[in-house]
């Protein structure tokens, strides 16, 4: 079983067809990467809180194939400043 509460958030940009995901605990940086992924124009939407780390990064995996079947290309996040 993993250490903390995740939250699951898929960033979109539906002009380009890019996306990246994340699954992290709420209290690291995701605010970093809220604010990071929207000064470039990617929408959120977080898609589950309050999972263990084993879920959330289960969940990630998952979507994330969903969406490049869909089309959409995987974008990875580059790291905080």
């Amino acid at each position: 079983m993993g250490n903390g509460l995740h939250k699951v958030v898929i960033y979109i940009h539906d002009e380009s067809k890019r996306f990246t995901i994340t699954a992290r605990m709420e209290h690291s940086q995701l605010p970093g990467v809220n604010k990071q992924m929207d000064e470039q124009g990617f929408r959120q939407i977080v898609l589950a809180e309050g999972l263990d780390k084993d879920e959330g990064e289960t969940m990630r995996d998952g979507v994330r194939e969903d969406y490049v079947q869909k089309g959409y290309a995987y974008q990875p996040r580059p790291r905080l400043a």
